[in-house]
């Protein structure tokens, strides 16, 4: 992807992904230690708005976050 970015920016546009190595229990505990505020955010595979709680996403987060 980078080398496609640099064809069409000339080099002025550079992909970062510094959580590319990361779990997904990583992440939480690097926003829990930021204190980051979790409970305003979600992730739901259906999109919904609450999430949907059920799909594998909310149960990831349920597993990673919840029950801290």
């Amino acid at each position: 992807m980078q080398v496609l970015l640099n064809g069409y920016f000339s080099g002025t546009v550079q992909i970062e992904a510094p959580f590319l190595n990361y779990s997904k229990k990583d992440v939480v505990d690097l926003a829990m230690q930021y204190q980051v505020p979790l409970e305003l955010t979600y992730s739901c595979l259906t999109q919904n708005s609450p999430p949907c709680g059920r799909c594998p996403a909310c149960s990831d987060r349920v597993k990673n976050y919840e029950h801290r």
